[in-house]
C-alpha cells in the first residue's frame, strides 16, 4: 500500500490509498480491518461497495406507507430517468417526491396539449358588442 497524505480521522497514522476504481482516499486502517476480516474488495471505499437500492419502502406524509422504485441508469440534468436515445423514460409528475421513482402509481400523466382552465370552467368565447 502507498501512503498518499495523513489519515483524515486523525486516530491512525497509517495515512490514506486511492480507491482503485474511484479514486477517492480511503483511510489505511479501515483497509487493515477489511483484511482481517477477508474482506472481496478491501482496497475500494464505500461508494464503490456500495449495491444500488431495488425498492425504497417509507412513510411518506401524504400517502401513507409506500414503496418507491428508483431508476437504475441515466438521469437527466434534473434528475429524470432517461433511456440510451437520452428520451425521458415514463415521462409525468412523481407524486411521491422523487424525480428518479419508475413506479408506475408513482406517476401521474401530464396532458400537454391540455385546454386553458380559468377559475374551474374552460375558457369561452366572447363576442364584443
Amino acid at each position: 500500500m502507498k501512503v498518499t497524505k495523513v489519515c483524515q480521522c486523525r486516530e491512525c497514522a497509517l495515512g490514506m490509498t486511492f480507491c482503485p476504481q474511484c479514486g477517492r482516499d480511503v483511510c489505511n486502517r479501515l483497509i487493515a480491518k477489511r483484511l482481517s476480516r477477508k474482506h472481496e474488495k478491501p482496497t475500494h471505499c464505500v461508494d464503490c461497495l456500495r449495491k444500488p437500492a431495488l425498492t425504497i419502502e417509507y412513510d411518506h406524509p401524504v400517502l401513507g406507507k409506500t414503496r418507491c422504485v428508483p431508476w437504475v441508469g441515466e438521469i437527466d440534468a434534473d434528475c429524470y430517468p432517461v433511456d440510451d436515445l437520452g428520451e425521458l423514460y415514463r415521462p409525468g409528475i412523481r407524486i411521491c417526491g422523487h424525480n428518479d421513482c419508475v413506479s408506475l402509481q408513482h406517476i401521474v400523466l401530464v396532458k400537454e396539449n391540455a385546454p386553458l382552465v380559468m377559475g374551474g370552467l374552460e375558457e369561452q368565447p366572447t363576442e364584443k358588442v
